[in-house]
């Protein structure tokens, strides 16, 4: 009976690592930045037009190289990043700028990153969504 016990609770562990490990590592390879969504709680949600694309190494390095579009102004994001990861979070720092992301949805082929921006008097939640 002790012996089955350790069986199914070894099977369970082993189920649960290699899981995370895989959902993990979905973030790793060339993305489209499908979407920016602005959330500002006064006006609701602004999907901003942009282009580009975000690629994440296994090293812990990668590129950005997009632009979002808000209004007639033009925000862009080109060159060499670091990025650390945990399940739930993607800390990406671009030159003297980090950015620690929530992740809100891992799927192979998409990821949604949040992360809140702003002051006291304006808080507004960012979405940012990779697609391949």
């Amino acid at each position: 009976m002790k012996r089955l016990a350790f069986l199914l609770a070894s099977a369970l562990m082993l189920t649960m690592f290699s899981c995370q490990k895989d959902s993990v590592d979905n973030l790793i390879g060339f993305w489209r930045v499908a979407e920016v969504n602005l959330n500002t709680g006064v006006i609701g949600t602004l999907n901003l037009p942009v282009s580009g694309n975000m690629t994440f190494k296994e090293d812990g390095t990668g590129n950005a190289d997009y632009v979002i579009t808000a209004e007639s102004n033009k925000v862009s994001h080109q060159g060499d990043l670091t990025w650390t990861r945990t399940a739930n979070t993607i800390t990406v720092s671009e030159g003297n700028h980090t950015t620690v992301y929530t992740r809100t949805l891992n799927e192979k082929n998409r990821q949604v990153l949040t992360y809140q921006e702003g002051s006291e008097l304006l808080n507004v939640q960012a979405e940012i969504v990779l697609e391949r």
